[in-house]
C-alpha cells in the first residue's frame, strides 16, 4: 500500500508539474497574443493615418488643380475683357476719326463757298 502511495503521490506530483507547465504556457502564449495583438493595432493605426493622410493629400491636390483651374479661366476671362475693351475703342476711335474728317471736309466746303460769295 506504502509503495503505491508513493507511486501515486509522484504521480500527482508529475501532474502538478505538468499542469504548472501547461499553465505557464498558456500564460505565455496568452501574453504573446497580446503583444501580437499590439503590434497588429500598430499596424492598423499607421495603415489608418497613411489612409488619411492620402485622403488629405488628394483633396488638397483636387483643391490646388481647382484653383489652379480657377487662376488660369479668371486670367483668360481678363484678357478677353481687355480685348473686347480694345477693340471697342480702337471702334470709337474710329468713328471719331471717320467724324472728324468728315467735319473737317465740311468746314472746308462750307468757307470755299464762304470765300466763292465774298468774291
Amino acid at each position: 500500500k506504502k509503495w503505491d502511495q508513493q507511486a501515486l503521490m509522484t504521480e500527482l506530483r508529475a501532474a502538478r508539474l505538468q499542469l504548472k507547465a501547461a499553465l505557464e504556457g498558456r500564460r505565455e502564449a496568452l501574453a504573446e497574443a497580446a503583444r501580437v495583438k499590439l503590434q497588429m493595432d500598430a499596424i492598423h493605426a499607421k495603415k489608418a493615418k497613411r489612409a488619411a493622410e492620402q485622403r488629405e493629400l488628394k483633396r488638397s491636390l483636387q483643391a490646388n488643380a481647382f484653383l489652379s483651374k480657377k487662376r488660369k479661366n479668371d486670367q483668360a476671362e481678363r484678357t478677353r475683357e481687355a480685348e473686347k475693351k480694345r477693340q471697342a475703342e480702337s471702334a470709337t476711335n474710329k468713328t471719331f476719326a471717320r467724324f472728324k474728317a468728315q467735319s473737317t471736309a465740311e468746314v472746308a466746303e462750307l468757307r470755299a463757298e464762304n470765300e466763292c460769295l465774298r468774291n
